[in-house]
């Protein structure tokens, strides 16, 4: 089943006979500025909740959060990296042989508000010569040398004025008491449902239960867990997102994972006080100075009742979740076919059956050297074991392959310059491939 993306503004200037959906008002509705794009499969249609088209400046767009607080719609970006030792001069950034984005973006850590935005956004100048060392930045303000890679690197042709891009606006809407419904808005008149966040704060994706009749709110891109207290057996963090942690690390005797929620300041802890889990045990592990930690607080997924909505002599049905009279519709449909929900992808056409396992970059070798990379779905023995595909961080769709029975490794969150084994205690490590 083919899918279309359309903007309903052009639709409706080029006298286009598609007649828009009778519930896009209150899913989704362009405003004078951002428009909003729609995928539609079978005549069951869902707004795009990532992707908008800016009319002013004539460019597709993102909503992005920047340091001041504020939401953006900004225009698809590159990388920087720092030039030099004291991480005072930046250059752009992309892979060679890649077409080079027309703007480059700065981040940085709001500390205050504990998250990463944008800082500064420049427009790509000249290309300049092969850099043989680049820098970044930690959020404790140290300068490090970043791995080696092939890219070419440009220079910055001024920046781009934050009131040039068009504001937006992000809230929690109505919802039962545990879910609420995110909105988007904006000055023009641009309205769209955003998606799904818990009674926490976090973001989540629905995905329903065993018997269809209910839905747990996952966090859509969890950490795994890497940095423990008191022998290993109390898990910490170093940013403020969800994390997997084995139940053992909970002091359970369950094999399946559970969730660990950041708390919400950073706690102070000595430098002799943080662990790893090793295939060799529990070992004291270093990190650099300033690093702030989150404990990680045992909590499960909000669950509560999914329903598909009846839409008679349509393939795709809208889902809702919750009860009373402000229910949350999710951002998946029901395939009356196949008796999956699938996540409409504009890319390829088709509505994909929702993969909830992310996939992570890993290395063959203990180094983890650039040459070495692969990329592995980690599966917890007993939990995931049905589990067909996984998710890139771009949302793409990929099958989870063979074993991968020799040991692989991973750069730590914390920081990267260390290389860590992947524990197959409670997990068994998987290659991916294309679908």
């Amino acid at each position: 089943m083919r899918a279309r993306v359309l903007l309903l503004l052009a639709m409706a200037a080029c006298g286009d006979n598609i007649v828009p959906p009778p519930y896009s008002d209150a899913n989704g509705r362009s405003g004078t500025r951002l428009e909003v794009q729609w995928t539609e499969l079978d005549g069951t249609w869902l707004p795009s909740t990532s992707d908008f088209y800016d009319a002013d400046l004539g460019l597709p767009c993102t909503p992005r959060r920047w340091l001041d607080g504020e939401w953006r719609c900004n225009p698809s970006s590159g990388e920087v990296v720092f030039t030099d030792t004291s991480c005072t001069n930046l250059a752009g950034r992309s892979a060679s042989g890649d077409v080079p984005p027309d703007f480059f973006t700065v981040t940085d850590v709001n500390a205050e508000l504990g998250f990463v935005g944008v800082a500064a956004m420049f427009r790509r100048g000249e290309q300049q010569s092969s850099l043989e060392r680049t820098f970044r930045r930690t959020p404790s303000g140290a300068c490090i040398e970043n791995p080696a890679g092939d890219f070419e690197y440009w220079a910055f042709d001024g920046s781009v004025r934050r009131d040039r891009l068009a504001q937006m606006y992000r809230s929690s809407g109505g919802g039962i008491s545990d879910l609420f419904a995110i909105e988007l808005d904006s000055d023009d008149g641009m309205h769209v449902r955003a998606g799904v966040s818990d009674r926490r704060g976090f973001d989540c994706l629905m995905a329903p239960t065993q018997d269809g009749q209910q839905a747990d709110c996952l966090p859509p891109a969890p950490r795994m867990a890497e940095l423990y207290l008191n022998g290993c057996f109390e898990p910490i963090g170093t940013e403020q997102v969800v994390h997997v942690v084995p139940q053992s690390a909970f002091g359970s005797p369950g094999a399946c994972p559970l969730y660990g929620f950041p708390s919400t300041e950073p706690v102070f802890i000595g430098p002799n006080d943080v662990f790893r889990r090793t295939p060799n045990g529990c070992e004291p592990t270093t990190f650099e100075p300033g690093t702030q930690f989150y404990y990680l607080s045992q909590d499960v997924a909000v669950r509560t009742r999914r329903l598909p909505l009846d839409e008679p002599n349509r393939r795709y049905h809208q889902i809702i979740f919750g009860t009373g009279t402000t229910p949350v519709v999710g951002s998946t449909l029901f395939d009356t076919e196949a008796m999956v929900d699938c996540r409409p992808d504009p890319a390829t056409g088709m509505c994909s059956p929702e993969p909830w396992l992310p996939v992570t970059t890993a290395y063959t070798s203990n180094d983890c050297d650039r040459d070495s990379q692969i990329e592995i779905a980690v599966l917890y023995l007993r939990c995931d074991l049905d589990q067909e595909y996984a998710r890139r961080a771009n949302g793409e769709r990929v099958r989870v392959g063979a074993l991968r029975t020799q040991p692989v490794f991973v750069r730590s969150e914390a920081d990267p310059d260390i290389c860590t084994q992947v524990p197959t205690l409670e997990t068994s490590v998987h290659l991916v491939e294309d679908p």
